[in-house]
């Protein structure tokens, strides 16, 4: 898992971040939460800044300190369910770099959805846009008991998390971003991104990537035999295929996503197309969990499937 998730699900797209979080983890005695405590006020109170560069901490109710480094007061602060990406470093209470993101690849998290540890949570939730932060973070806010052998972090240690918030996209962003990002234009064998996307009032849009155009019209209530391939925006690989021509529905009775069933609609016998839609057609709020409760698909995962239609009757 990530390090800084509490979920199974590797949300946050950087390297070596893995940590299994479990609650009963974050909960510290009550000796060892007042020692973060103090920790913390004494880091602050040492660490004011310069008289140019003051930095003025506040703490939340929580036991959060938290002091906005870099203002941007005008920009846009998250909502649930957009997706929000940032650049951090770690440091132990002596300012000792312990982790950082990487540029070229970026953390990210779904807004509103508890899914980060409960202390960075909710220091990101007070900021906008192209802000930068400091957040002191006790350990029952952070990694409580369970301590941190690949960043040098002991247990039951409190953190400081340095933070830019670099964007926060809603579906539509996300979706209209994609369909000319250079990762669709790759898997697509393009060298621009592709200019004959149809784009519905749900907030579907289809490319058609073989047209056929003598092709026979679907209609709702056939059986349709296509192959098809399903990923989230973000995945490398599938979360789910079936490219064997076995696979088989019939249009109209809400056996499957409604962003799908709508896609098929748009197409004729014998064409490919790649669908790209968001979650309010797809697995809307509730995601898609395995037996063992891991998130496949997260709550407000804007999706892309790949499909051929091979036949309808």
């Amino acid at each position: 898992m990530n390090r800084f998730l509490r979920f199974s699900l590797v949300l946050l797209a950087a390297a070596g971040l893995q940590s299994c979080i479990k609650s009963s983890d974050v909960v510290d005695s009550g000796s060892a939460a007042l020692d973060n405590d103090n920790a913390i006020k004494q880091y602050v109170s040492q660490n004011s800044g310069t008289a140019a560069n003051p930095i003025s901490f506040s703490a939340t109710g929580s036991g959060l300190y938290y002091a906005l480094v870099k203002s941007n007061p005008t920009a846009k602060k998250s909502v649930t369910g957009e997706e929000v990406t940032f650049a951090y470093t770690i440091y132990n209470l002596n300012n000792q770099a312990l982790d950082s993101s990487k540029t070229a690849s970026l953390p990210f998290f779904v807004a509103g959805f508890n899914s980060l540890l409960p202390g960075l949570q909710e220091g990101m939730s007070l900021m906008r846009e192209g802000e930068k932060a400091r957040f002191l973070i006790p350990s029952y806010l952070a990694y409580g008991s369970q301590a941190q052998t690949a960043i040098n972090l002991p247990a039951n240690s409190p953190v400081r998390f340095d933070i830019e918030m670099i964007k926060s996209r809603n579906e539509e962003q996300q979706v209209a971003d994609y369909v000319t990002s250079p990762a669709l234009i790759t898997s697509l064998s393009l060298t621009t991104a592709p200019t004959n996307i149809i784009r519905s009032t749900s907030g579907l849009r289809v490319i058609k990537t073989l047209t056929n155009p003598t092709g026979a019209t679907i209609t709702s209530g056939q059986s349709v035999t296509l192959n098809y391939t399903g990923q989230t925006l973000r995945a490398t690989a599938p979360f789910d295929k079936n490219t064997n021509g076995t696979f088989s529905f019939t249009l109209g009775r809400n056996e499957l996503i409604a962003g799908f069933e709508e896609g098929v609609l748009q197409l004729r016998v014998g064409e490919k197309a790649t669908l790209v839609f968001p979650s309010s057609i797809g697995y809307g709020t509730k995601g898609v969990q395995n037996s063992s409760g891991v998130y496949v698909i997260m709550p407000y995962a804007p999706l892309r499937f790949d499909i051929e239609v091979l036949s309808v009757k």
